[in-house]
């Protein structure tokens, strides 16, 4: 009987520590709604926290690299860039900004209207500080005024954005898709904002400026070994 209960343990222990893997999204985090071509099979993957000073630092600068002459084009046309979040708790409202993504994501893929994505990124880091300043609101408040914000920003309709902050009215699972958002980032080992990975690989300093991220992206480029002519396999 002894042995018994061992094994059943030992059984739930398993079980549990195979369920303790983070939650696997149903696409890859950031596809389909990013920037850029991937024609010269260079990607970048960006994290920002929406209200991050850092990252509102960054995005200006990283945006006008993205426009650089590269090649036959900008570095827009020859490499991929998808964005993913990790919203920090102690950046005053990160959690609500961050929410409306999903729905965001949701309206692009499905092509209904234009896609928003890319400009609420950019436009709520521009003005993270309405939020940050606004410690004396409640969050429902909160909630309230930046869903009346993006609405008329954007176009969109306010009463939908609510449904996002409520479990009952939300169809886009919003809650869980900002989790994954954070749990993507730390199993990526990501600790702050803003973060890299230029094709897998976590860049330990990550550029400020248009002309480092130019020099680095165009180093990778170079770097590539070039097949010799005579091993070239003719179709």
């Amino acid at each position: 009987m002894r042995f018994i209960s061992i094994v059943i343990i030992a059984l739930v222990a398993t079980t549990n520590a195979w369920d303790n893997n983070p939650p696997i999204p149903d696409r890859y985090p950031g596809s389909g709604v990013g920037e850029g071509s991937f024609k010269q099979g260079i990607d970048i993957e960006v994290f920002y926290d929406l209200l991050c000073e850092g990252c509102q630092m960054h995005h200006p600068k990283f945006q006008q690299f993205l426009d650089m002459q590269f090649l036959d084009g900008t570095y827009r046309d020859a490499i991929s860039v998808k964005y993913n979040f990790f919203p920090l708790p102690y950046h005053h409202g990160s959690w609500i900004v961050t929410k409306l993504l999903p729905i965001l994501v949701d309206k692009c893929l499905n092509g209904t209207q234009p896609c928003k994505y890319l400009d609420y990124i950019a436009y709520t880091l521009i003005n993270q500080n309405t939020l940050l300043d606004n410690t004396a609101s409640t969050e429902n408040q909160i909630i309230q005024s930046w869903t009346a914000t993006v609405a008329k920003q954007f176009g969109l309709n306010q009463t939908e954005l609510l449904q996002v902050y409520d479990s009952k009215k939300d169809v886009h699972n919003s809650e869980m898709r900002t989790r994954q958002y954070w749990k993507y980032a730390a199993s990526r080992t990501v600790e702050g904002t803003p973060s890299a990975f230029v094709n897998g690989v976590k860049v330990q300093n990550v550029p400020f400026e248009a002309t480092e991220w130019a020099q680095l992206v165009s180093s990778i480029y170079n770097n590539r070994v070039k097949m010799p002519k005579e091993l070239v396999i003719l179709e």
